[in-house]
């Protein structure tokens, strides 16, 4: 069943175009030509643009011509322009949950004017970043997440030794 399926598929386009190929050229053969002879004008009259599309053909030359133009000025312009890379994003482990209100106030007011400013070791000292010794860190800011994605979930309930 399915091989007719697919036989009739293809073949009723095919034939469907068959048609009207045939009927159109019965109908140029037999009406549109005679008509065309019987009319009595020249060919050259025939193939002659009226006003109306050679207004409009002059209108998107015009239009072309612009548009070729204004790309041609936007890559010279594009091409003499440089600029410098903006500075990498500050990437935070912090979860809202973790932070009061006023935290992430102060963190999101950080981030703008780091993002703002390439000098961005002036903007840790001055906005209480990194902490200076190594190993300490701030009391609001919670443990980094540990490779590969997965947290560490604080326990329910105390375990009980000997289980």
């Amino acid at each position: 069943m399915n091989i007719i399926r697919k036989t009739f598929k293809d073949l009723v386009p095919k034939h469907i175009m068959c048609l009207m190929v045939n009927k159109m050229k019965v109908f140029i053969e037999v009406e549109l030509m005679p008509m065309l002879y019987s009319s009595g004008q020249s060919v050259d009259n025939l193939m002659e643009e009226s006003e109306d599309e050679v207004k409009r053909r002059e209108e998107l030359l015009g239009m072309y011509d612009a548009c070729k133009n204004a790309i041609q000025t936007i890559s010279e312009v594009s091409s003499r322009t440089t600029s410098d890379p903006l500075p990498p994003p500050i990437i935070s482990n912090n979860t809202s949950s973790h932070r009061s209100p006023a935290t992430s106030r102060k963190v999101s007011s950080d981030m703008t004017t780091s993002r703002s400013r390439p000098n961005l070791a002036s903007d840790h000292q001055q906005s209480g970043g990194p902490p200076s010794r190594p190993g300490s860190r701030p009391a609001s800011r919670p443990a980094p997440a540990p490779p590969g994605g997965n947290r560490r979930m604080p326990p329910s309930r105390p375990a009980r030794p000997g289980m």
